[in-house]
């Protein structure tokens, strides 16, 4: 499996059960972190993407089409070599068991929460996941650390480094009032702490 540099979007099939609806907003949601997501529809183009993709990780919903998801982590594990998370609903505990002694990675408990998903993956691909904390929106502005850009209403600016980090501070205390040492310091303190 390829490695990517740090902060460049994971690519990671997920399969799921669950209601388009849902499965769009914990892809939208991933996004927000950086981490690009393949839904596919059944379980035929889950292993295909799988073989072709080769993603960093896979996400399993239930069953469908007669295989179980055993037999899926199975395959996954032994054809394209790439983790697999599974979902697994509240009654599950025999499938759980199945499926990592299988070679799942890890269960997860249904319905998906993007925070427990991100965990994994950077346990899995810590130099990949999160690597970029996730784009910012207050009003009409977006402050986007991936491509270290600000857009108003569209309009692309790229700020100096220093306005940068004042901006994400103004951007994430926009409730509360503030002076301009308060942001300065406050811009300063963003600027010496980690990236999530």
């Amino acid at each position: 499996m390829p490695r990517r540099r740090a902060g460049q979007p994971l690519n990671w099939p997920a399969r799921t059960n669950d209601s388009f609806t849902f499965r769009s907003s914990l892809a939208t949601e991933l996004a927000r972190h950086h981490v690009d997501t393949e839904v596919c529809v059944d379980i035929a183009d889950a292993l295909v993407a799988a073989g072709t993709l080769r993603p960093d990780a896979v996400l399993l919903g239930g069953e469908q089409q007669g295989l179980t998801r055993t037999t899926v982590v199975t395959a996954l594990r032994k054809r394209a070599g790439v983790p697999v998370m599974v979902g697994i609903g509240a009654d599950d505990g025999a499938t759980a068991a199945a499926v990592l002694a299988a070679g799942a990675t890890a269960c997860i408990p249904r319905p998906c929460r993007a925070a427990e998903l991100i965990a994994i993956l950077r346990a899995i691909h810590p130099e990949t996941v999160g690597m970029v904390e996730p784009a910012l929106t207050c009003g009409r502005l977006l402050r986007d650390p991936a491509t270290m850009e600000v857009r108003h209403n569209g309009r692309r600016m790229v700020p100096p480094k220093r306005e940068y980090q004042v901006l994400r501070y103004l951007m994430t205390h926009a409730d509360s009032p503030g002076t301009r040492s308060t942001a300065r310091s406050g811009a300063s303190r963003t600027a010496t702490r980690p990236t999530p």
